[in-house]
């Protein structure tokens, strides 16, 4: 009497040997996806150009030096100006008056009817 043993079940799943024979089979078309890809991230910020642009500056207030109590003299409490002449001063309140927020603002106020 002969006895039939039972074969093994069948493994399911991929093995190791199974993904390297996949990228080896296909190596060209994987790298030249890849060159692809590649060349175009590179070649994209020439073509499209960016949907929008910020640009921002900021407004510090004139500040008005502080000093300790123990210390008394004849500038305390002055407000000192960034330069003798001013010019920092009317730098900054030109680029306020000629800033397109502010144009809109005014536009937005004055309206149309009122121009014309």
């Amino acid at each position: 009497m002969s006895v039939n043993k039972p074969s093994p079940p069948p493994t399911s799943g991929i093995k190791t040997g199974d993904i390297l024979h996949i990228l080896f089979r296909h190596k060209w078309k994987i790298l030249i996806i890849a060159i692809l890809g590649v060349i175009g991230a590179g070649v994209l910020p020439f073509v499209m150009s960016p949907p929008w642009e910020s640009e921002a500056k900021l407004l510090i207030r004139y500040v008005i030096e502080s000093k300790s109590p123990t210390q008394v003299g004849p500038e305390e409490g002055r407000v000192k100006s960034p330069d003798s002449r001013g010019e920092t001063v009317i730098g900054s309140e030109l680029q306020i008056l000629t800033s397109y927020d502010l144009a809109y603002q005014v536009a937005d106020i004055v309206g149309p009817q009122k121009i014309l």
